[in-house]
């Protein structure tokens, strides 16, 4: 009996549930009203995240090809690679530059654009809304604006276009055409260098009486050997003078002077021979020896006779004689010398002073052939360099009024040339990323929110579960 009770009473408590992964399903099942409330919540809170975050804004975009290189009909100048980073910031620079915004702004309907309408400054805050950037450095230029209205957006973007292009092709235009009038201008100049220069020829060949060099040059070597004579021969002249001048002065010291005359021993010596009484005494000593000479052959050696003793003791008397004659003598001689040499220094000094005047006087018309020739040659030598410079010049300026005409020839049909930039995309819109949020964080919020509900009910299943 009471095991019958023990069964009726285990069997009016629930069976226990196993946990497992359908816990939560479980949970949700058996607490509805639970699970209804959290779904409720989620709901609500997504819808107010939604309604708190900024409605999102849409990004408009209009993209141009900036040509890595001159769009030119003929031959590009410069170097296009080198100068093409510098050529994309200064388009950057252009598009957003106020002269381009004012005309945008000022085209049809853009003021009137409900964006605008709120704007104080509407070029300031285009320029600062406005973003220009090179896709992965290529040569597409993105003009970007983000608003709330992708119609007003796309229409601003649309008028920045139109007068961006305009103002590309009005500079490249003016930029071809002020460079042909840069160069028309470098093209008269050096022409009326020229006919200057032709000018200058004229006048200095007249001069010159020719412009053959083969003439000139040999103007010039006859010119420069007749200035070699003259310098030869004043050369030599003066070399005369100087001697002669010399002489003078060493003549005119031993005339005022007379003891300065060197009187040379073989000289006195030479005029003592020519006496008559030196030349008998000189003439018996030289017989004595003479005597000496054939005795000493006579007689057997070692031995002397007297009459060879006496005949030398003759000799020696003979040639003391002879040398107190010649001393005796030798002042006469020196003063008749020395009366006859003034004689002759006085003619020799009066032939030298007459020679030096002839010098001079012939050194003088020298100097002046000389002068003039120096002068000659100098206004010829002076005329060729200036020939040969004003030829190279001529030449350097023929050839570079040459490649001024080669310029002008290849830039005139450049001012047709198309422009380096042009439209590769019109305006488009795109979702902006502010969409993209909105979306996300309503959802982490929905996602949250359910999460949490159903982990609740699934902790309250489990605490159910385990009584």
């Amino acid at each position: 009996m009471s095991e019958q009770l023990d069964n009726a009473d285990n069997s009016l408590v629930p069976a226990r549930r196993p946990l497992g992964i359908g816990t939560p399903w479980h949970g949700v099942r058996h607490h509805p009203v639970v699970s209804a409330f959290f779904v409720v919540s989620a709901i609500v809170a997504g819808c107010a995240v939604w309604v708190i975050l900024a409605p999102p804004k849409t990004r408009t975009h209009v993209v141009f090809q900036v040509s890595a290189h001159s769009q030119a009909l003929l031959n590009p100048t410069g170097d296009d690679k080198a100068d093409f980073p510098l050529y994309c910031q200064v388009q950057a620079a252009l598009v957003k530059s106020r002269e381009v915004l004012n005309a945008a702004l000022n085209q049809h309907g853009i003021a009137n654009l409900g964006v605008m309408k709120n704007q104080t400054d509407r070029v300031a805050w285009l320029e600062n809304n406005l973003q220009v950037d090179f896709e992965q450095s290529s040569e597409l230029m993105r003009v970007s604006l983000v608003g709330d209205d992708s119609d007003d957006m796309k229409a601003i973007l649309d008028a920045i276009k139109t007068v961006y292009i305009r103002e590309v092709l009005s500079r490249d235009s003016m930029q071809r055409l002020s460079r042909l009038r840069q160069l028309e201008d470098v093209q008269r100049k050096y022409t009326v260098n020229l006919d200057d220069y032709r000018n200058k020829l004229g006048r200095i060949a007249e001069d010159l009486g020719s412009t053959d060099p083969a003439n000139l040059a040999l103007k010039e070597k006859f010119a420069q050997e007749r200035i070699a004579l003259a310098q030869r021969e004043l050369l030599q002249i003066e070399s005369e003078m100087r001697r002669a001048t010399i002489e003078a002065k060493k003549l005119d010291e031993k005339l005022k002077n007379p003891d300065l005359i060197e009187m040379p021993q073989e000289f006195v010596d030479a005029e003592i021979n020519k006496d008559q009484r030196y030349r008998l005494l000189a003439a018996s000593q030289a017989s004595l020896e003479e005597s000496i000479k054939k005795l000493k052959s006579e007689i057997g050696p070692g031995s002397r006779p007297d009459a060879l003793a006496g005949r030398e003791e003759e000799l020696a008397k003979a040639k003391k004689n002879l040398a107190e004659f010649a001393d005796s003598i030798r002042p006469a001689v020196i003063a008749r010398i020395k009366e006859t040499m003034v004689v002759e220094n006085k003619r020799s000094l009066m032939k030298l002073r007459d020679r030096m005047a002839v010098s001079n006087d012939l050194k003088k018309e020298i100097e002046a052939d000389l002068a003039r020739y120096a002068l000659s040659l100098h206004r010829s030598v002076a005329g060729q360099i200036d020939l040969e410079a004003i030829r190279r010049d001529m030449d350097r300026l023929e050839h570079t009024r040459d490649l001024v005409q080669q310029q002008i020839e290849e830039v005139r049909p450049e001012l047709d040339a198309p422009s380096r930039v042009t439209v590769w995309q019109e305006p488009v819109v795109v979702a902006g990323a502010q969409s993209n949020n909105r979306l996300v964080f309503s959802s982490i919020v929905l996602a949250v929110i359910l999460v949490f509900g159903i982990g609740f009910v699934t902790l309250i299943e489990i605490a159910l579960a385990g009584r």
